[in-house]
């Protein structure tokens, strides 16, 4: 976005030919700051779009020392244990309502405790952008705003804006109202609950 106005738009999926890659974007920002016309230093804020990196970014981003209990082990045992978790999620059905825990005690256990500052370093070294520069939003306000910003006359018009996922930041879907360029949300599903809260 320059001065509200939308420049360039691209998925790293489409450079990557990798479907659904959820890696560190660094291809697609190359490509849009190249559209663009301009160069790191020229951008004010980079935005990641989630407050938990953890449910978000592929295996790539962790390392051994995000994972220290990784040490000297193949990260292939990460992903056995997620395909593990993921099979009972499948074959036992009851069992869904224990994952949000597992879930949380999974990545608050192994995964969280490094992985926020590990990522900003990251990015910093691969790809160039100062961590002062870069900001955790939440996900589904990410799929929100950028369809409220094209909107005709979305300062003075009110909007009724749903967005729906599988899983952002614990939510499946959220429901808000824009009014007078603000914006509401008044109601949301959280994941794995069948229950609307406001």
């Amino acid at each position: 976005l320059v001065d509200g106005k939308i420049i360039a738009v691209i998925s790293e999926e489409r450079l990557t030919r990798i479907k659904n890659d959820s890696g560190l974007p660094k291809k697609a920002i190359k490509e849009v700051l190249r559209i663009g016309g301009l160069k790191i230093e020229d951008v004010d804020y980079f935005a990641l779009n989630t407050l938990e990196p953890r449910t978000h970014l592929n295996y790539a981003t962790y390392s051994e020392e995000s994972l220290p209990w990784l040490k000297g082990q193949k990260l292939s045992l990460f992903g056995l244990m997620w395909k593990i978790k993921e099979y009972i999620l499948v074959n036992i059905p009851k069992s869904k309502f224990l994952y949000p825990k597992v879930l949380d005690f999974y990545y608050e256990t192994f995964i969280e405790p490094n992985l926020r500052k590990i990522l900003l370093e990251k990015i910093e070294n691969e790809v160039g952008i100062s961590k002062e520069k870069i900001l955790y939003t939440e996900h589904h306000l990410t799929h929100t705003l950028p369809a409220l910003t094209v909107a005709p006359n979305f300062k003075t018009k009110p909007y009724l804006l749903i967005s729906l996922d599988s899983l952002g930041d614990k939510l499946c879907a959220t429901v808000n109202i824009a009014k007078n360029g603000k914006l509401k949300r008044i109601s949301k599903t959280i994941f794995l609950k069948l229950k609307n809260t406001k």
